[in-house]
């Protein structure tokens, strides 16, 4: 509720208010009924200098089954075919990910681009699968600088 005060006090003082719209969201919640937000532990941050490529790609991946079809829905504008395509598919064989995969890949490329979001699918397939070693020197210092931002950012 502070929040929607806030923001129209602040639509209020604007000088332009033509056009304004205002949006309220449901509280997001996990499968399991834990708040999905800034303040749960292992939350991510739009800013890349807080939460790299890498780290935003991963903590999508790492979606539980239950929550990846819902999350595609909100988090990404895929058309309703390919939502069903992924429910269906997921439900079929959980194993494989496909829902994980494409809503790590949609919300990594519309938080970071296109490109970050495709050093960051090529690097994590690299990293977690028998091919670690073919990670060139270009990608083992991205994400060694990505880990050394994470461990010099002060506590929030």
């Amino acid at each position: 509720m502070g929040n929607i005060t806030a923001g129209i006090e602040l639509i209020r003082k604007l000088p332009r208010q033509e056009g304004v719209m205002r949006l309220v969201w449901p509280l997001m919640t996990t499968s399991v009924g834990t708040k999905f937000g800034k303040t749960e532990a292992g939350a991510v941050w739009l800013d890349a200098a807080r939460t790299s490529a890498f780290d935003f790609y991963q903590f999508w991946l790492n979606t539980e089954d239950r929550d990846a079809v819902p999350y595609l829905k909100c988090f990404t504008f895929l058309d309703r075919t390919a939502l069903e395509e992924l429910a269906a598919a997921t439900a079929a064989a959980p194993e494989r990910r496909e829902a994980q995969r494409v809503l790590a890949r949609e919300v990594t490329m519309l938080v970071h681009g296109r490109e970050a979001a495709a050093r960051a699918e090529t690097s994590a397939q690299k990293v977690f699968s028998d091919t670690a070693d073919a990670l060139s020197d270009e990608e083992l210092l991205a994400m060694a600088g990505d880990a050394q931002r994470r461990t010099c950012l002060p506590p929030s």
